[in-house]
């Protein structure tokens, strides 16, 4: 079963690709790693290991849930800059003030 956390993920994902009017659509992979980083800065904090992190994330490719937002996350439009925000982040809180405005 998904961790709520993983499903929260998947929704922050969605919210940071609703910029309409500038950047590029976005691509499958870059859907796949935002998600993934989102999730492995989330089960970090709270605590799980490596090996964890990685049995957990690649379990949750398999959850409808992340499915549906993968559906709704490519094609959508992003911009580099918001890329490049989410790739530096280095905990959830940070992706949540300074990426998802």
């Amino acid at each position: 079963m998904v961790s709520r956390a993983l499903i929260l993920t998947f929704s922050l994902t969605a919210c940071l690709l609703g910029t309409a009017g500038c950047g590029h659509p976005a691509s499958k992979s870059e859907c796949k790693e935002l998600a993934e980083h989102i999730a492995r800065l989330r089960l970090q904090g709270r605590g799980f290991d490596e090996a964890e992190v990685n049995r957990r994330v690649a379990e949750a490719e398999k959850d409808p849930e992340y499915q549906k937002t993968m559906e709704g996350c490519v094609g959508k439009r992003i911009t580099e800059s918001s890329l490049a925000c989410v790739r530096n982040a280095k905990s959830p809180e940070e992706i949540k003030t300074k990426c998802a405005r």
